[in-house]
This record gives structure tokens, C-alpha cells and sequence, in this order.
């Protein structure tokens, strides 16, 4: 078994609070904590307002059922509504290497 990392960036829509979207992904954290395969989650934001959420899994196996839950249980959310979908962008990749600080 080998780590996974899930890259998603997005911007969000026009007019949305960058607060208010982080506070709203708590819940979305919260969901994501307990999906099988959970290691652990980032949320960031870069000067042009890309967001970027990464997700480490301990598996591509994981990743992927927590992807396809995903949707089901979070499309409708404040979370999902401040997400600019023409923006979005996501992906899987093998970890091959990660040192902890």
C-alpha cells in the first residue's frame, strides 16, 4: 500500500468571503476525517486566489470511494455553493517521497 495525494484547486465565485468559505469547510472536514483511508487535509490560497485542497489517503483505492462519496454527500453544501466549477481542477497521485518537519 502505497500514499496517495488528491489535488483539487479551484477559484470561487465571484463576490464570495474567503472567511465565510473557510468556515464552511469544517463540516467538509469533518466528513472527510471520517472516510476510511484519511490521513490528512489541507485548505490554502494563493495571491491570484487559486485555492488549493490537498487530501493525503493511504491508498488510490480510498481516495477514489471517498471521491465518489464525495458529491453525494457534500454537492449541496455552503461549502460546494462558493466553488467556481468552470475552476475546478482535481487529481490522484503516488506519494514517493514525504519527510515530516
Amino acid at each position: 500500500m502505497s500514499n496517495v495525494v488528491e489535488i483539487v484547486s479551484f477559484k470561487l465565485i465571484e463576490g464570495a468571503n474567503a472567511e465565510k468559505f473557510v468556515n464552511s469547510a469544517e463540516p467538509i472536514n469533518a466528513w472527510v476525517q471520517r472516510q476510511k483511508g484519511y490521513q490528512s487535509r489541507s485548505l490554502s490560497v494563493d495571491k491570484d486566489g487559486v485555492w488549493t485542497d490537498i487530501v493525503f489517503w493511504d491508498s488510490i483505492e480510498t481516495a477514489e470511494i471517498a471521491s465518489q462519496k464525495f458529491m453525494e454527500s457534500n454537492g449541496d453544501t455552503e461549502f460546494m455553493k462558493m466553488i467556481d466549477p468552470s475552476t475546478l481542477k482535481m487529481g490522484h497521485s503516488d506519494v514517493k517521497l514525504m519527510k515530516e518537519a
